[in-house]
């Protein structure tokens, strides 16, 4: 599994890419072609939109991994080199709308 592979290369521990398997698993089901656009209630306007295997948001995150030159839109490989380097920086915080699904996941089900 590649996020297993490319968090061992980025030197995490094993129960930390565990965890990371759990968060792709409810923020996406590993699909890194699932975009999700986040509307506004009042306007329906789209606010920003969450994209791959860790819903990256762009409003949030965008700007960085763009200047690390990382396509976490379209490339899986750099969606997870994204998510791992927000995990080593913030832990599972940016995954916190997913805490109920994280909650009742066991650590590393896949």
């Amino acid at each position: 599994m590649k996020i297993l592979t490319t968090a061992k290369r980025m030197n995490l521990e094993t129960s930390q890419a565990l965890e990371l398997v759990d968060v792709a698993l409810c923020e996406s089901n590993f699909h890194q072609d699932w975009p999700h656009p986040n509307i506004a209630t009042s306007t329906g306007e789209v606010m920003s939109t969450d994209y791959g295997v860790f819903q990256i948001n762009d409003h949030y995150h965008g700007a960085r991994f763009d200047k690390l030159g990382l396509d976490y839109k379209n490339s899986e490989d750099d969606n997870i080199t994204a998510g791992i380097l927000l995990y080593q920086q913030f832990g599972s915080k940016p995954w916190s709308a997913s805490r109920r699904c994280l909650d009742n996941t066991p650590v590393g089900w896949h």
